[in-house]
């Protein structure tokens, strides 16, 4: 499963631009358009699914937009989806909306995002499931969005960081694998491009190949159960 924002879902950040309306989310409002089989989990699911021809990769797009790390509400989703037990592995990419607020960001929303994502890990490891925790993509602040949140970027994947170290469990570094290419991002400054979401379902690939793969001589790559269980 692949848990987390607008990002996860998949949103088209270039269509919104156009229609904007007064709204409830952060002044305003955006038709939901979303680039359907551009989104990462589709894209990394088919990757996945190439490689391993023996296995069944079955990934579900549990992205929801306009969601905060830090809200309550966001641990209960996560904590429905991990409860009912079908997964054994869960991508977590959260907290670029927690630090929107005023010219370039708001840092007060980190330590909330860190604390919920720490115990949604928790959930998890109860429950016998492997997280990916990945850091976010950076922000453009040439885009209306972005330039809401761009300037606080490092500082909450700077906490993501140490918080996959604390919690021993693989890091997925996104932000590093942009590069600093502005040009992976949609017109708002927030949501990546079609190129983008493909560049986050293969940072995610290279870290579960390098964490999960076994490839007997024999036999064809397979991600390995017994690692989602340790």
């Amino acid at each position: 499963m692949a848990f987390g924002d607008s990002i996860t879902l998949g949103e088209d950040g270039n269509t919104p631009t156009l229609g904007a309306a007064p709204g409830a989310l952060f002044g305003w409002s955006f038709p939901a358009v979303v680039l359907i089989g551009r989104e990462y989990p589709t894209v990394l699911q088919q990757v996945l699914s190439a490689r391993y021809t023996t296995q069944q990769i079955v990934m579900l797009n549990a992205g929801n937009r306009g969601e905060t790390a830090g809200d309550p509400a966001t641990l209960v989703r996560f904590t429905s989806f991990a409860s009912s037990r079908v997964y054994e592995v869960i991508l977590l990419m959260e907290g670029s909306n927690d630090i929107f607020g005023g010219t370039g960001g708001n840092p007060l929303g980190i330590p909330p995002a860190i604390a919920n994502l720490r115990r949604m890990i928790g959930v998890a490891r109860n429950l016998n499931i492997r997280v990916f925790l990945a850091t976010v993509p950076p922000m453009n602040p040439a885009g209306f969005r972005g330039a809401q949140g761009y300037q606080t970027v490092p500082s909450l994947n700077a906490e993501l960081r140490l918080l996959a170290v604390s919690e021993g469990v693989p890091l997925v570094d996104v932000f590093q694998a942009f590069n600093g290419n502005l040009s992976l991002l949609s017109a708002d400054g927030l949501h990546p491009n079609a190129s983008g979401y493909e560049l986050i379902a293969q940072t995610f690939n290279t870290s579960i190949r390098a964490t999960l793969e076994s490839a007997p001589s024999t036999q064809a790559p397979f991600l390995t159960r017994e690692f989602f269980f340790r």
